[in-house]
């Protein structure tokens, strides 16, 4: 098992990934929603920003950066806020409302971040490897921040990212905004 960065080849392999990881009911709509919040930009605009964790041509985990939330923010409300509003008009609304809170995080903390890993290699110190990786790449592009939303009753997540330094700086019901300066 090896961490490497990110191949177009990859994609449907990190689609994959991150529906598998998803916590709940699935149906090709919800599907299609969580590949147009949680994945598909920065596997099409940032790929650079993006670590697998490989073993010969599987993929079981990746993590997902976006060095600067301005251009996330302006390519995602281009490209894909559209493409979001035709599957679901609620989840577009969601977006639009924590794009306008996450903007005041990212003048401090303007990178941010997703990560998941297939339950097998869950606590298995990969995702470690592969926080510690992104978030030095990050730092040496001169990012001076990065922050992430977690889901509110995800401990386990929760305590990872605490572990890795992150800090709880903002709750809403269903969501912990968490941030560490780099």
């Amino acid at each position: 098992m090896k961490i490497r960065k990110y191949q177009a080849d990859d994609k449907v392999k990190c689609q994959r990934i991150c529906l598998e990881t998803f916590r709940g009911s699935r149906t090709p709509k919800k599907d299609r929603i969580l590949l147009l919040l949680y994945n598909d930009y920065y596997l099409e605009n940032e790929p650079d920003n993006t670590f697998v964790l490989a073993e010969n041509e599987n993929i079981y985990g990746y993590i997902l950066t976006s060095e600067s939330f301005g251009k996330y923010e302006k390519v995602f409300r281009s490209d894909y806020l559209p493409a979001l509003k035709k599957v679901s008009f609620f989840q577009y609304l969601l977006k639009k409302f924590s794009l306008r809170t996450e903007r005041k995080i990212a003048s401090e903390y303007p990178a941010h971040l997703h990560i998941d890993i297939l339950s097998p290699l869950t606590g298995s110190g990969y995702g470690s490897e592969m926080m510690t990786l992104a978030l030095d790449s990050l730092g040496k592009k001169g990012v001076k921040g990065i922050f992430l939303g977690v889901g509110a009753n995800n401990t386990k997540a929760v305590n990872f990212y605490l572990k890795h330094g992150f800090i709880p700086i903002r709750r809403l019901p269903s969501v912990i905004y968490m941030a560490k300066k780099l």
